[in-house]
C-alpha cells in the first residue's frame, strides 16, 4: 500500500455503523449481552466475518451482527472504535448510516441510541478533530410504510448530529415509485436524502433514484456504467455516487473479472466518491479502497484529490461545519501534494 495515502485528507460518505464492528468488538458486545453461543464462539464469529458469497449472504451476515446489539452502550462502543479507525487513516469527516428501525422494533428506544452515538462522535472530535455525522437508514424490504415511519421518527433528531435520511437493503424488493411519498416528505422537512441503487438493481434503478426519488446522492450506483443514457443523466444532474469497490466486487454488483468502471464515471464528469460500505465484514477500509483503485484503475494523485473533493462537496452537514471542514481539507491537500513521495 502507498503509505502517502494515510496523509491524504479523506471524506467517507458510504459506511454502515453495523458493518464497521470488528470481530473483537462484537465479541465484547456479545459476551456482555449473553448473545454468543456458549460453545464454539470462535466458529460462530468466523462465519460472520468470512467474506465471500452474494448480496443475500452478506445481508444475512449483517443481520447476524445486528442481533447482538441490545443496548445504547453497544452503539457507543461501535462508534467509538470506528472513530479511532478513521482518525488513524487521515479521515476528516464521515457520514455513517445506521438502520435504527432494526433496533427500535426490538424495543430499544431511539433517543438513547442516538445519545450514545453522539457521545462517541463528540469524543472523536475532541481527541482528533474528526467530524462525524449520522444518516438514518431505512430498510427497503420493509416497504414504504416503514420508510414514512422513519421520516416521522427523524423529527427532532438533528440535535444528535443527524444530517440525512437514506434507504438501504434489498433494492429489488420494492420499486422506487413505492417510496415517492416518503422521499417527498423527507425533502419537505429539510432533509438531505440518499438511496442504495445500482447495486442489486440495474441502471434503471439509478434512473429512478434521480427522477422519482430526487435524491441528493446515490449509494453504489455502479451498474449505471452499463447504460450511457443513465450516465448522461448523472452527469447532467451532477448527482454524486458513492462507489465501494470491495463491497461491489464481493456481492457481485461488479463481476470480479470485469474491469472496475471507475474511469467510466470520472471520464463522464460524474462526481464520484469512494466509500468502504461495511469495512469489518468486507475486511477493508477507506485507505485500502483507494490503494486498490490506484493499482487496478490507474487512479492518479490528481484523481485522488478529485474524488476526495467530490466527497467534500457531497456532504450533508450544516453550513458552518462545511466551511470549517473546507478550510482544513484544502490546507491538508496542499500539504499532502507538497510532501507525498510517490
Amino acid at each position: 500500500m502507498n503509505q502517502s495515502l494515510f496523509g491524504l485528507p479523506k471524506v467517507e460518505l458510504h459506511v454502515h455503523l453495523e458493518g464497521t464492528i470488528r470481530r473483537e468488538i462484537l465479541e465484547k458486545i456479545g459476551r456482555r449481552n449473553n448473545t454468543l453461543p456458549v460453545k464454539e464462539t470462535g466458529a460462530f464469529l468466523e462465519r460472520i466475518y468470512r467474506s465471500g458469497g452474494d448480496l443475500s449472504s452478506f445481508l444475512r451476515r449483517f443481520a447476524a451482527v445486528c442481533h447482538h446489539l441490545r443496548s445504547p452502550i453497544d452503539f457507543y462502543l461501535a462508534a467509538r472504535d470506528y472513530g479511532k479507525q478513521l482518525s488513524r487513516q487521515g479521515v476528516l469527516y464521515a457520514e455513517i448510516h445506521l438502520s435504527v428501525q432494526i433496533f427500535t422494533r426490538r424495543g430499544i428506544p431511539l433517543q438513547p441510541i442516538l445519545s450514545a452515538v453522539d457521545e462517541a462522535f463528540e469524543e472523536a472530535y475532541r481527541e482528533s478533530g474528526l467530524m462525524l455525522r449520522l444518516i438514518l437508514d431505512g430498510v427497503r424490504q420493509w416497504g414504504p410504510g416503514s420508510m414514512l415511519e422513519l421520516v416521522e421518527m427523524a423529527e427532532g433528531t438533528r440535535r444528535w448530529k443527524v444530517v440525512g435520511i437514506g434507504l438501504g437493503g434489498d433494492e429489488n424488493s420494492f420499486p422506487a415509485e413505492s417510496f415517492r411519498e416518503a422521499f417527498r416528505a423527507a425533502r419537505d422537512r429539510g432533509w438531505k436524502t440518499t438511496v442504495h441503487a445500482g447495486e442489486a438493481g440495474g441502471p434503471d434503478s439509478v434512473r429512478d433514484a434521480v427522477e422519482i426519488l430526487k435524491v441528493d446522492r446515490i449509494g453504489h450506483g455502479v451498474r449505471a456504467a452499463g447504460d450511457p443514457s443513465v450516465l448522461d443523466l448523472l452527469a447532467r444532474c451532477q448527482i454524486p455516487i458513492d462507489l465501494c469497490p470491495t463491497s461491489q466486487r464481493e456481492t457481485g454488483a461488479v463481476a470480479k473479472n470485469d474491469i472496475y468502471p471507475l474511469r467510466t464515471f470520472l471520464d463522464r464528469g460524474i462526481p464520484v466518491t469512494i466509500g468502504s460500505d461495511d469495512p469489518a465484514l468486507f475486511q477493508t477500509d477507506l485507505t485500502n479502497e483507494l490503494s486498490w483503485l490506484q493499482g487496478h484503475c490507474g487512479l492518479s494523485p490528481e484523481d485522488l484529490v478529485r474524488v476526495e473533493r467530490n466527497g467534500l462537496e457531497a456532504i450533508f452537514c450544516e453550513p458552518e461545519v462545511r466551511r470549517r471542514l473546507g478550510a482544513i481539507f484544502h490546507a491538508g491537500i496542499r500539504s499532502w501534494q507538497r510532501n507525498r513521495t510517490d
